[in-house]
């Protein structure tokens, strides 16, 4: 998850290039929007599975008229699918510009939106991957780079608990600088996968509005939803004022961002009520799924060669983010 734009596309292309990747199917339609891709690492068994999904705040999920809440119960199914299945968390990428000047609103919410799905035991398999490296003058880079390891609210936490930054960048080279195909690697070496903290919290029996992920973005609808509410109060004195001095041109230009706001208030709270209506999947629903995604990875080992004692990874793709999921407890070799 994370702002969109910070080179996850260029990260999947430069190892779709291989010959060894293979592009999947699209999920069910619980999951529709999320798109599977394999990957396998050269000279080993490995197999790693992309999941790409639409990030918060995603103009992709937006365009199609999903907002937040429809994004995080596409990403929670589909959790609680992989869940069924024991399917570990084996590693996680996480990218962001390092151009950007400033850590942005939408980047902090995503950031937040991020370690609330992982959760604290995951951190030990993230690699924050900062990129546009070529984009930048290195020394502001560089220092931008080292407010993000040592701020609180940024990357410090995530760090503090097991989390690698590492730097990728087109034409970058040089200490701490990798290539997207040593970075899975590195990430399958070391891994010890685990279920991410929503699953665990979904498997309690908690519903999706009280998971940790859940509360915070509740939090943060609301308080979207109150700044929205305060606009259009703002704009109702002034359009009092502009009534008063019977400037009709002003009255019709402040009306016309007061239904903006309106529009705006609705659609949050159209994405509150869904999260506490929750994931609206049946456990026969659930199983269907489960069967659809077993015969689809069936298919797709039979096409690729793969026999039972392959190692298998797969990875989920935020906006900027790629998680990777096993079936294997063992850490690749």
């Amino acid at each position: 998850m994370g702002a969109t734009g910070t080179g996850k596309s260029s990260f999947i292309h430069s190892l779709t290039n291989n010959k060894n990747i293979v592009v999947g199917h699209t999920l069910n339609s619980e999951t529709s929007d999320i798109k599977c891709a394999r990957y396998f690492v050269p000279n080993s068994s490995a197999c790693v599975t992309f999941i790409d999904t639409p990030g918060f705040d995603d103009s992709r999920g937006h365009a199609a008229g999903m907002g937040d809440t429809d994004i995080l119960r596409k990403i929670a199914t589909f959790l609680k699918v992989e869940y069924e299945q024991k399917q570990k968390l084996a590693g996680v990428i996480y990218m962001h510009r390092i151009n950007d000047t400033r850590m942005s609103n939408s980047s902090q919410r995503n950031l937040r939106m991020f370690r609330n799905l992982c959760g604290s035991e995951s951190m030990k398999n993230v690699v924050i991957v900062t990129t546009m490296w070529d984009s930048a003058p290195r020394k502001q880079a560089e220092m931008h780079e080292a407010e993000l390891r040592t701020k609180c609210g940024f990357f410090k936490d995530l760090i503090d608990d097991g989390a690698q930054l590492v730097r990728s960048g087109q034409y970058c080279e040089g200490e701490g600088f990798l290539p997207p195909s040593q970075i899975v690697s590195d990430i399958l070496l070391r891994s010890q996968p685990v279920f991410t903290q929503i699953q665990n919290e979904m498997a309690q029996g908690k519903e999706l509005d009280c998971t940790s992920a859940g509360e915070q973005l509740d939090t943060d609808l609301r308080k979207m939803k109150q700044h929205f509410e305060m606009e259009m109060k703002k704009l109702q004195e002034e359009t009092e004022e502009a009534i008063k001095d019977r400037d009709s041109r002003a009255v019709r230009e402040l009306e016309e961002e007061k239904t903006k706001n309106r529009l705006e208030v609705e659609k949050l709270d159209k994405q509150l009520r869904a999260l506490q209506e929750g994931l609206r999947v049946s456990k026969a629903d659930m199983q269907k799924i489960i069967l659809e995604e077993q015969q689809e990875r069936g298919r797709q080992r039979a096409e690729s060669g793969e026999d039972d004692g392959d190692f298998f990874a797969g990875a989920l793709v935020g906006a900027t983010g790629v998680y990777f999921m096993t079936n294997a407890l063992s850490s690749f070799v």
